[in-house]
């Protein structure tokens, strides 16, 4: 059976025993875990390791134009708000080219003295990882024809929309998000003696499950994890 938000909810107040298995909480209690849920979820959209929602998307430069927003609502639209671009690639028949996102300090410094022209297909691409519309910009200008720019990013983990909703996560994030709820709401609910070292290190863990797998799939190495 699919657990609900306030099935992790209860979990939650279970971990910390402020109720037992099958009893329940106030509405006050309920409405204010929620609250502390939904804030859990928006904290690990900006963390790439925990946010599921790694992307790609399709985009059309225009030629003669290098700068674009980008976003819900941007001149690259996305579906939801976007927290971080990290990659892009171009197309245009049979040539083809991308690299990583850089910064604007970084692509002002490479452009400073280039001279203007015009090119199928980029050579360098930035974003200033605004929040919620964010700047991309192409060098050199695109010219006719400029084909395809698909860019690489993650979106905002989507809040819940009630306690009756039903969790719909990758494997482990129930876990993860019963166990790191608990800790979050302690300071306001935790028995005298606070986090329990078994609450602290199940809350640690299971987001280190989570952490490890996405690090797996995207090719981050240790090293690049502790950065």
């Amino acid at each position: 059976m699919a657990n609900t938000v306030a099935d992790l909810i209860d979990e939650a107040f279970i971990d910390l025993a402020v109720i037992q298995p099958g009893e329940t909480i106030s509405a006050d209690m309920l409405a204010n875990a929620f609250r502390m849920i939904n804030q859990l979820i928006s904290s690990w959209s900006s963390e790439r390791l925990v946010n599921p929602n790694q992307t790609h998307g399709n985009f059309t430069p225009v030629a003669g134009t290098s700068s674009y927003t980008f976003g819900a609502g941007g001149t690259f639209n996305t579906a939801a708000v976007p927290v971080q671009v990290t990659g892009w690639s171009q197309s245009s028949g049979n040539f083809s080219n991308g690299g990583k996102i850089i910064s604007y300090d970084e692509f002002r410094t490479k452009t400073l003295n280039a001279t203007a022209r015009r090119s199928v297909l980029a050579e360098l691409v930035t974003c200033d990882q605004n929040y919620p519309l964010m700047a991309i910009e192409m060098f050199p200008v695109p010219d006719t024809s400029p084909g395809t720019l698909r860019l690489d990013y993650y979106m905002v983990m989507t809040a819940f929309a009630a306690t009756s909703t039903t969790v719909n996560l990758p494997p482990a994030y129930e876990q993860a998000l019963h166990f790191n709820l608990a800790v979050a709401m302690a300071p306001q609910y935790a028995r005298s003696g606070g986090v329990t070292p078994e609450l602290a290190a199940n809350a640690q863990n299971s987001k280190a499950v989570i952490v490890q797998k996405n690090a797996d799939i995207l090719g981050i190495g240790q090293a690049q994890q502790a950065a």
